[in-house]
């Protein structure tokens, strides 16, 4: 994964709203309507946190007629997870600079 790809995601999880998508979304694939009844925001600011987490790749979306469904992109998140398990902490912990 790309750094430019990183950083996106980690803006994109910056957000309270996004990541309780995301914890709803872990348990199995929803509809927006199934969501709405979970989160305290409206029909809009539902619709610009899903476009968000649709453009960073961590959600993916099937259309069932008028209907989204939503499920977590396991291969991003898998991704992401080695991406951050990967990085070096012995640059971080240096004593002297």
């Amino acid at each position: 994964m790309t750094e430019e790809k990183m950083v996106q995601i980690f803006k994109s999880l910056s957000d309270s709203n996004r990541l309780k998508i995301l914890n709803y979304l872990g348990k199995g694939e929803l509809c927006a309507c199934e969501l709405l009844e979970y989160l305290d925001i409206s029909q809009s600011t539902l619709s610009y946190h899903m476009k968000n987490l649709i453009e960073t790749d961590l959600i993916l979306v099937r259309q069932v007629g008028k209907w989204s469904y939503y499920r977590i992109n396991k291969e991003v998140f898998y991704g992401f997870k080695d991406y951050v398990k990967g990085l070096k902490y012995s640059n971080i912990m240096r004593k002297e600079c």
